[in-house]
């Protein structure tokens, strides 16, 4: 993850991406385990050097960024790419949605899982 770290240090020091301050500390993300927190101006230029940061480290890294078992896109993506997830849910549920869940909870909770996943992704549901 240094290499991460470097590219944001460096998009900073040429005034490419802007972070926050607290009093005397600026920071401009978090790494902790494998999760990564992005503070930053909401603006295009942002998010344009941000894009362009986590597709310069899934190039350098060798393989595609992944959340939650799902390759992380810069374009819409579609229900059928969350289809490694709904595998995966449903391979997880199988031994005992029967017992414990109706068709319906289980649907109900599907949904759930999907909208809270489309927070954190562009997705178009069609």
């Amino acid at each position: 993850m240094y290499g991460l770290s470097s590219c944001f240090e460096e998009a900073v020091s040429k005034k490419e991406f802007q972070g926050f301050s607290i009093g005397n500390i600026f920071f401009t993300h978090l790494l902790y385990a494998d999760d990564l927190f992005v503070f930053g101006k909401a603006t295009m230029d942002n998010a344009n050097t941000l894009n362009n940061i986590l597709l310069l480290f899934a190039e350098k890294s060798q393989g595609p960024i992944k959340y939650l078992g799902l390759h992380i896109h810069t374009k819409k993506i579609h229900v059928v790419d969350f289809q490694p997830l709904i595998t995966k849910i449903f391979g997880a549920l199988d031994g005992w949605k029967a017992k414990s869940l109706s068709l319906a909870a289980f649907k109900s909770g599907l949904k759930t899982t999907m909208a809270l996943a489309q927070r954190g992704l562009m997705v178009d549901m069609t």
